[in-house]
C-alpha cells in the first residue's frame, strides 16, 4: 500500500474520532454552556468555536506527523509511524480538553461566584 494512502487513512480516521469527541460530549456541553450563558445565540456560538477547535486539533495533530523513507521497504517502520500519527493526534486532543477543561471551569467559577 502506498505511504500516501496510508497517511491520508490516518488522517481520515483522526477526523472520525474528532466528530466522534464532538458526538459524544455535545448533550453535556450544551448543558453546561447553557449554565454558563443564558442566551441561545451565546450558547451555539461557543458550542461551535469548541466543536472547531476539537475538530482542527485531531486534523493538525495528525497532519503533523511525517513518515520516514524507510517506512517504504520496512513494514515495521510503518507501522510505528502510523502508531507516531495517531499519538500526535490524541496528544494534542489531551492538551485542547485540559485548556478546555480549565477555561469552562474557571467561567463556571466565576459565574457560581455572581450568583
Amino acid at each position: 500500500m502506498n505511504i500516501f494512502c496510508i497517511y491520508l487513512t490516518v488522517a481520515a480516521i483522526s477526523v472520525i474520532l474528532g466528530i466522534l469527541l464532538c458526538i459524544i460530549f455535545r448533550g453535556g456541553l450544551k448543558s453546561f454552556i447553557g449554565t454558563l450563558f443564558s442566551e441561545s445565540q451565546v450558547q451555539k456560538f461557543w458550542a461551535k468555536i469548541i466543536y472547531t477547535v476539537v475538530m482542527l486539533a485531531s486534523v493538525s495533530g495528525a497532519l503533523s506527523e511525517t513518515y520516514p523513507e524507510s517506512a517504504k521497504q520496512d513494514q515495521l517502520v510503518l507501522v510505528w509511524a502510523v502508531v507516531d500519527q495517531l499519538e500526535a493526534m490524541l496528544f494534542r486532543l489531551l492538551w485542547v480538553f485540559l485548556i478546555l477543561f480549565s477555561a469552562l471551569l474557571i467561567g463556571w467559577a466565576i459565574g457560581a461566584k455572581k450568583k
